[in-house]
C-alpha cells in the first residue's frame, strides 16, 4: 500500500527523466522502480528534507536518507546518506528532469559496514 501511493505521487510530481551518479531513467515507470527498489532493500526507509534552494533554474533539493538495509550481504546495514536533487520545472509547473547526486563511495561504504561505525 505505502509504494502505490509513493508510485502515484511520484507519477504525479516526478520527472519524465531522472539521472543520479550517470544511471539516466526515463519514464515514469522507470522512475518508480528506483524509488521501489530503495524502499525494498530498506524497508524503514526515510527521506528527510534538510533544504529547499530556490535561486533560479535549476531547484536544489536537499535531502538525507536514512534506512537499514535488509538486501543479502548487506543485511542489517544502517544507512546515512546525504545528497541532493537539481530539478528543472516544466511549462505545467511540474519537475520536467531530476539530476541526483550522492556519495556512491560513502553509500557502498556503508552497506558493507554500518554507517553508525562511521558517527
Amino acid at each position: 500500500m505505502r509504494l502505490a501511493r509513493v508510485g502515484a505521487v511520484l507519477c504525479l510530481c516526478l520527472a519524465p527523466i531522472l539521472s543520479a551518479q550517470g544511471a539516466v531513467k526515463v519514464g515514469r515507470d522507470a522512475i518508480t522502480a528506483v524509488a521501489q527498489g530503495f524502499m525494498t532493500a530498506c524497508p524503514d526507509l526515510k527521506i528527510v528534507m534538510d533544504d529547499l534552494v530556490i535561486n533560479g533554474d535549476p531547484i536544489a533539493y536537499h535531502w538525507t536518507l536514512i534506512g537499514t538495509n535488509t538486501d543479502p550481504g548487506a543485511a542489517g546495514k544502517r544507512l546515512h546518506i546525504r545528497g541532493f536533487e537539481e530539478w528543472r520545472i516544466g511549462e505545467a509547473g511540474l519537475i520536467a528532469e531530476s539530476r541526483g547526486h550522492f556519495d556512491a563511495a560513502e553509500y557502498e561504504r556503508q552497506l558493507e559496514r554500518d554507517a553508525m561505525e562511521f558517527r
